[in-house]
């Protein structure tokens, strides 16, 4: 059952900026089903136009649609696993499912499953699933600054990350078009479950060793970690260094999250860097065997834990 008081759920497409006109951009569509969409139409990725009618069958050829910098959204269908490895290189992109109670389940056999390389980048009502097994495969790869991930799932059972936050060049902006340093974010709302048991974090705030940038000004809310192998939120260095000046996420803030695996090892691990800072407010952990320990909620003294909760009730901030 969806999550109205309707058998389906809410049938209906979102309704967005550009459909409304208030938009330059354009709205294409996606159907990857050989079942026909609510309007009984199968996509195609020949000689449509990406229209609600003549839908694409891709997401990639969607993507490949858009203009950067234009607006564009792209409107995608569930009920199809889209077999693709996405490649996002226009900025002021968005991508939703048609129907706000369903999930668009991206699943390749191999690689990641989509890989943003550009800013202002929104994602609404989404399933990252990566399947091969592989720990440097991550389910999302994040590049671009300026990004939201909203009612989104991340996972699957390679044993990989299911998302990077991970600065990709260290120049200023080109026309607003190049600012890619993964940062100035919001992922609300989102699971991650099922990642990382072949090593990696479910959620990793990644530094760039060759251009010096670190994940900055990125907010993580209500959000659900679940059955993940290790971490649930780490941060890393892509050269495997943890020097004391390196950092990793700066300025960042964790809150109202749900960490849910009983007695983890370690939950959060942001003591690598020097300059790491920011706050854990509001959330909790699934710890009932004794309190919540220094080493299961790794910070560094500029990162700061307060009104955290576990299955024994409020635990100091000061005991981390």
């Amino acid at each position: 059952m969806g999550l109205t008081s309707f058998p389906n759920g809410i049938e209906t497409p979102f309704v967005t900026g550009a459909m409304l006109g208030g938009s330059t951009g354009k709205v294409f569509f996606v159907n990857g089903g050989t079942v026909p969409a609510p309007l009984g139409v199968v996509g195609h990725d020949g000689a449509v136009d990406g229209t609600v009618l003549r839908p694409f069958k891709t997401i990639q050829k969607a993507i490949d649609m858009c203009v950067s910098g234009r607006g564009d959204t792209i409107v995608v269908t569930p009920g199809a696993i889209y077999d693709e490895n996405l490649v996002v290189l226009k900025s002021n992109l968005t991508l939703r499912s048609s129907i706000p109670t369903r999930r668009v389940i991206v699943q390749p056999t191999l690689g990641y499953c989509i890989d943003v390389g550009k800013p202002k980048f929104s994602c609404y009502g989404f399933s990252f699933f990566a399947l091969e097994a592989n720990q440097y495969i991550a389910a999302a790869v994040q590049r671009g600054e300026e990004f939201i991930y909203s009612y989104c799932d991340f996972g699957g059972n390679g044993g990989g990350p299911g998302m990077v936050l991970y600065p990709a060049i260290a120049t200023l902006p080109v026309n607003g078009d190049d600012y890619n340093t993964a940062s100035n974010g919001i992922i609300s709302n989102c699971w991650f479950r099922d990642c990382g048991s072949l090593g990696s974090q479910a959620l990793i705030f990644m530094f760039n060793h060759t251009t010096g940038l670190a994940v900055t000004d990125v907010i993580v809310e209500k959000c659900v970690f679940y059955r993940n192998g290790q971490i649930d939120i780490g941060s890393y260095s892509d050269d495997g260094s943890h020097g004391p000046a390196v950092v990793q996420a700066q300025d960042c803030t964790i809150r109202d999250c749900q960490f849910l695996d009983a007695d983890k090892v370690t939950y959060i691990d942001l003591s690598q860097g020097g300059q790491n800072r920011g706050i854990i407010s509001n959330c909790y952990f699934a710890n009932k065997t004794a309190p919540l320990a220094g080493t299961q909620l790794k910070l560094l003294n500029k990162f700061v834990a307060t009104s955290i909760y576990d299955a024994n009730g409020l635990v100091n901030t000061h005991t981390f």
